[in-house]
């Protein structure tokens, strides 16, 4: 049985590191750090999208359009280290 993919979405690469970490045993995980990287990477098998707010060439509303275009139906997590 494959196991369950999560597309990250993140610049930050601390989190790009921590958040396999902790995932790794259950999940496969494939990083992308702009919006632009998103694209090809959902050619693949994605069971989950977490997406970064802010992001270097956009934001993660437009991450989630460009998910929701090419695959409907992904879950998607809109994550900001943003206070307010």
């Amino acid at each position: 049985m494959r196991k369950k993919t999560i597309l990250l979405v993140e610049d930050d690469e601390v989190v790009q590191d921590v958040v396999p970490l902790h995932l790794e045993n259950k999940y496969r995980v494939v990083t992308a750090s702009s919006c632009s990287a998103v694209k090809d990477l959902l050619l693949e098998d994605i069971d989950l999208a977490i997406v970064d707010y802010s992001l270097p060439d956009g934001n993660g509303f437009e991450v989630v359009n460009i998910v929701r275009t090419a695959k409907p139906y992904l879950p998607a997590i809109l994550m900001t280290a943003y206070s307010n």
